[in-house]
């Protein structure tokens, strides 16, 4: 199958994907926790990458308790995410620039959806000079149900105006993964705080470790 015939379109996770936020993001996390006073660790983190708020609110408590703070401890979380990106920036993944580039030479369209919601998705796209780059940016206030429902990859599919089934979706978590397959897309896997499954990894069309073997993958298609 030529992905880049253009014939069809590509859609981009953010968080972990594109950018290196998913760490900034946990010691933002962790650190809030603290101020109020509770252990949160890497590993509990990890379990809810990709999820609703809802799904990441019930993990957190699951391990800190029924009475942990989850609201306040979610505006800290914002409060310490911001103070970290103004002070160090927000890293671009390996890759994804030449990735964007090929695409762009070869006609094909692209689009972001994400989990995050307005207004961070569109702070941290155009932080690092990517927002103008894709032709549709689809968040998580655009939808009813985050992933794993398919709902962001088949809005996003919807404004491309074109059928899910013409789309390829670039993911870097499970929760991901089984939101584009659940839209009738097929998807790659580009691992990054998580190692998938078997189950997962059979549900891709391949697991890399970088964006830049996805580029090399797709020209050799």
């Amino acid at each position: 199958m030529n992905y880049l015939d253009g014939t069809w379109c590509l859609i981009f996770d953010m968080d972990g994907l594109m950018l290196d936020s998913e760490t900034i993001t946990n010691r933002a996390w962790i650190q809030a926790a603290a101020d109020l006073g509770y252990a949160l660790t890497e590993d509990i983190l990890i379990q809810s990458v990709g999820c609703s708020t809802a799904q990441f609110e019930k993990t957190q408590k699951k391990y800190l308790g029924e009475y942990y703070p989850f609201e306040k401890a979610w505006d800290l979380k914002n409060e310490h995410f911001e103070r970290l990106i103004e002070a160090e920036g927000i890293s671009i993944k390996e890759g994804l620039l030449p990735l964007l580039d090929l695409l762009e030479q070869k006609g094909v369209r692209k689009a972001v959806a994400s989990s995050t919601k307005n207004p961070q998705v569109e702070k941290r796209l155009k932080l690092t000079g990517l927002y103008n780059r894709f032709e549709i940016v689809i968040d998580g206030t655009m939808v009813e149900h985050a992933k794993p429902a398919p709902d962001l990859f088949l809005e996003a599919a919807k404004r491309l105006g074109v059928e899910p089934h013409t789309c390829l979706v670039l993911e870097d978590s499970p929760f991901g993964v089984q939101a584009a397959v659940a839209a009738g897309m097929p998807v790659i896997l580009v691992s990054d705080l998580l190692h998938p499954t078997d189950e997962i990894r059979s549900l891709t069309l391949g697991v890399f470790n970088t964006l830049n073997e996805v580029r090399i993958f797709l020209s050799q298609k």
